[in-house]
Protein backbone atom coordinates (compact mmCIF):
# COMPACT_ATOMS: atom_id res chain seq x y z
CA UNK A 1 0.00 0.00 0.00
CA UNK A 2 2.73 2.47 0.96
CA UNK A 3 4.53 1.63 -2.29
CA UNK A 4 1.41 2.67 -4.21
CA UNK A 5 1.26 5.97 -2.32
CA UNK A 6 4.98 6.62 -2.85
CA UNK A 7 4.69 6.03 -6.60
CA UNK A 8 1.52 8.09 -7.06
CA UNK A 9 3.34 11.44 -7.53
CA UNK A 10 0.78 13.00 -5.19
CA UNK A 11 1.36 14.91 -1.97
CA UNK A 12 -0.18 13.76 1.30
CA UNK A 13 -0.52 14.83 4.89
CA UNK A 14 0.60 12.36 7.53
CA UNK A 15 -1.63 12.67 10.58
CA UNK A 16 -2.16 10.81 13.81
CA UNK A 17 -5.23 8.87 14.77
CA UNK A 18 -4.82 7.93 18.41
CA UNK A 19 -7.48 6.29 20.57
CA UNK A 20 -6.88 8.86 23.33
CA UNK A 21 -6.51 11.92 21.13
CA UNK A 22 -10.06 13.16 20.68
CA UNK A 23 -12.53 13.12 23.52
CA UNK A 24 -15.23 15.53 24.66
CA UNK A 25 -13.82 15.37 28.22
CA UNK A 26 -10.10 15.71 27.47
CA UNK A 27 -8.33 17.13 24.46
CA UNK A 28 -4.94 16.19 23.09
CA UNK A 29 -5.56 18.12 19.88
CA UNK A 30 -2.32 19.32 18.33
CA UNK A 31 -0.04 17.24 20.54
CA UNK A 32 0.78 14.63 17.90
CA UNK A 33 2.78 15.54 14.79
CA UNK A 34 1.17 16.32 11.46
CA UNK A 35 3.23 16.78 8.28
CA UNK A 36 1.88 18.43 5.13
CA UNK A 37 2.80 18.06 1.46
CA UNK A 38 4.71 14.82 1.96
CA UNK A 39 5.51 12.63 -1.03
CA UNK A 40 7.76 9.83 -2.24
CA UNK A 41 10.23 8.28 0.19
CA UNK A 42 9.47 10.97 2.78
CA UNK A 43 6.08 9.29 3.39
CA UNK A 44 7.74 6.51 5.39
CA UNK A 45 9.97 8.91 7.33
CA UNK A 46 7.10 11.24 8.21
CA UNK A 47 4.73 8.39 9.11
CA UNK A 48 7.35 7.14 11.58
CA UNK A 49 7.72 10.70 12.91
CA UNK A 50 3.98 10.79 13.63
CA UNK A 51 4.25 7.56 15.64
CA UNK A 52 7.36 8.84 17.46
CA UNK A 53 5.46 11.97 18.46
CA UNK A 54 3.39 9.74 20.77
CA UNK A 55 6.49 9.57 22.97
CA UNK A 56 7.16 13.31 23.16
CA UNK A 57 7.72 14.87 26.61
CA UNK A 58 4.41 16.76 26.27
CA UNK A 59 2.42 13.57 25.69
CA UNK A 60 4.27 11.58 28.35
CA UNK A 61 3.49 14.35 30.86
CA UNK A 62 -0.17 14.34 29.81
CA UNK A 63 -0.36 10.56 30.23
CA UNK A 64 1.24 10.77 33.68
CA UNK A 65 -1.31 13.41 34.71
CA UNK A 66 -4.27 11.36 33.46
CA UNK A 67 -4.15 7.87 34.89
CA UNK A 68 -5.70 5.15 32.78
CA UNK A 69 -4.87 6.71 29.42
CA UNK A 70 -1.69 4.68 28.89
CA UNK A 71 -3.64 1.42 28.78
CA UNK A 72 -6.07 2.87 26.23
CA UNK A 73 -3.45 4.38 23.91
CA UNK A 74 -3.10 3.03 20.40
CA UNK A 75 -1.90 5.11 17.47
CA UNK A 76 -2.24 4.84 13.70
CA UNK A 77 -1.10 7.09 10.89
CA UNK A 78 -3.60 8.53 8.42
CA UNK A 79 -2.43 9.53 4.94
CA UNK A 80 -4.71 12.14 3.40
CA UNK A 81 -4.21 13.34 -0.15
CA UNK A 82 -3.48 17.07 -0.16
CA UNK A 83 -6.09 19.32 -1.76
CA UNK A 84 -5.18 22.51 -3.63
CA UNK A 85 -7.02 24.79 -1.21
CA UNK A 86 -8.09 28.41 -1.49
CA UNK A 87 -8.85 28.67 2.22
CA UNK A 88 -9.14 26.47 5.28
CA UNK A 89 -9.98 26.60 8.96
CA UNK A 90 -11.90 25.20 11.87
CA UNK A 91 -15.49 25.08 13.08
CA UNK A 92 -16.34 24.81 16.76
CA UNK A 93 -19.90 23.46 17.10
CA UNK A 94 -20.28 25.28 20.45
CA UNK A 95 -18.39 28.01 22.29
CA UNK A 96 -15.52 25.92 23.66
CA UNK A 97 -14.60 28.32 26.47
CA UNK A 98 -18.11 28.56 27.95
CA UNK A 99 -20.03 25.57 26.66
CA UNK A 100 -22.69 27.81 25.05
CA UNK A 101 -24.27 25.34 22.62
CA UNK A 102 -26.22 28.04 20.77
CA UNK A 103 -23.06 29.54 19.27
CA UNK A 104 -21.13 27.97 16.37
CA UNK A 105 -17.72 29.55 15.75
CA UNK A 106 -15.97 29.44 12.36
CA UNK A 107 -12.39 30.56 11.73
CA UNK A 108 -10.89 30.83 8.23
CA UNK A 109 -7.67 31.93 6.58
CA UNK A 110 -6.23 31.90 3.07
CA UNK A 111 -4.33 28.75 2.09
CA UNK A 112 -3.73 25.81 4.39
CA UNK A 113 -5.30 25.88 7.84
CA UNK A 114 -2.31 24.80 9.95
CA UNK A 115 -1.83 28.36 11.20
CA UNK A 116 -5.33 28.39 12.65
CA UNK A 117 -4.98 24.92 14.16
CA UNK A 118 -1.67 25.88 15.80
CA UNK A 119 -2.95 29.30 16.86
CA UNK A 120 -0.24 31.09 14.86
CA UNK A 121 -2.36 32.50 12.00
CA UNK A 122 -2.41 36.30 11.84
CA UNK A 123 -5.04 37.02 9.17
CA UNK A 124 -8.11 35.14 10.44
CA UNK A 125 -11.73 35.75 9.57
CA UNK A 126 -14.10 34.64 12.32
CA UNK A 127 -17.84 34.12 12.35
CA UNK A 128 -20.23 33.42 15.19
CA UNK A 129 -23.56 31.88 14.19
CA UNK A 130 -26.58 31.57 16.45
CA UNK A 131 -28.02 28.07 16.12
CA UNK A 132 -31.45 29.15 17.40
CA UNK A 133 -31.66 32.16 15.05
CA UNK A 134 -29.79 30.45 12.18
CA UNK A 135 -27.87 33.64 11.39
CA UNK A 136 -24.51 35.37 11.78
CA UNK A 137 -24.34 37.32 15.05
CA UNK A 138 -20.71 38.44 14.70
CA UNK A 139 -18.08 38.64 11.96
CA UNK A 140 -14.48 39.88 12.31
CA UNK A 141 -11.27 39.99 10.31
CA UNK A 142 -10.34 40.07 6.63
CA UNK A 143 -12.86 38.64 4.19
CA UNK A 144 -11.88 35.06 3.39
CA UNK A 145 -15.28 33.37 3.00
CA UNK A 146 -18.26 34.47 0.96
CA UNK A 147 -21.56 34.64 2.85
CA UNK A 148 -22.81 31.45 1.11
CA UNK A 149 -19.58 29.62 2.06
CA UNK A 150 -19.88 30.70 5.70
CA UNK A 151 -23.52 29.56 5.75
CA UNK A 152 -22.55 26.22 4.12
CA UNK A 153 -19.90 25.66 6.82
CA UNK A 154 -22.46 26.44 9.53
CA UNK A 155 -24.88 23.92 7.98
CA UNK A 156 -22.05 21.37 7.75
CA UNK A 157 -21.46 21.79 11.48
CA UNK A 158 -25.15 21.21 12.16
CA UNK A 159 -25.22 18.11 9.95
CA UNK A 160 -22.14 16.58 11.61
CA UNK A 161 -23.55 17.40 15.04
CA UNK A 162 -26.65 15.34 14.16
CA UNK A 163 -24.51 12.50 12.78
CA UNK A 164 -22.60 12.32 16.08
CA UNK A 165 -25.57 12.05 18.49
CA UNK A 166 -26.15 15.81 18.89
CA UNK A 167 -22.54 16.27 20.07
CA UNK A 168 -20.89 19.57 19.06
CA UNK A 169 -17.94 18.90 16.75
CA UNK A 170 -14.46 20.39 16.31
CA UNK A 171 -14.09 20.31 12.52
CA UNK A 172 -11.06 20.98 10.34
CA UNK A 173 -12.12 21.91 6.80
CA UNK A 174 -10.80 23.28 3.51
CA UNK A 175 -12.35 24.84 0.40
CA UNK A 176 -10.64 24.24 -2.94
CA UNK A 177 -10.48 26.60 -5.91
CA UNK A 178 -13.72 25.17 -7.35
CA UNK A 179 -15.62 25.91 -4.11
CA UNK A 180 -15.77 22.28 -2.95
CA UNK A 181 -15.77 21.94 0.85
CA UNK A 182 -13.56 19.16 2.24
CA UNK A 183 -13.88 17.82 5.78
CA UNK A 184 -10.36 16.98 6.91
CA UNK A 185 -11.30 15.88 10.41
CA UNK A 186 -14.24 15.94 12.79
CA UNK A 187 -14.06 15.09 16.46
CA UNK A 188 -16.11 15.69 19.60
CA UNK A 189 -15.53 19.23 20.81
CA UNK A 190 -13.70 19.46 24.12
CA UNK A 191 -15.55 22.03 26.23
CA UNK A 192 -13.55 23.55 29.08
CA UNK A 193 -15.60 23.71 32.27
Amino acid sequence: LLTDYKQSNKAFSTRSSATIEDDSKDSMAGMFDTHLNVSGDALVTQAIAVIRSAFSPQIIQHLQNNQGLVEKMKIAVVLQEMVDVRCAGVIFGAKAQTGDTDIVEIEANQGLGEGIVSGEAKEVESYKFSRSERRVVERKGPEVLSQPEAKALFMLSERLRQEFNDTPQDIEWAIDSSGQIWVLQSRDLYIRR
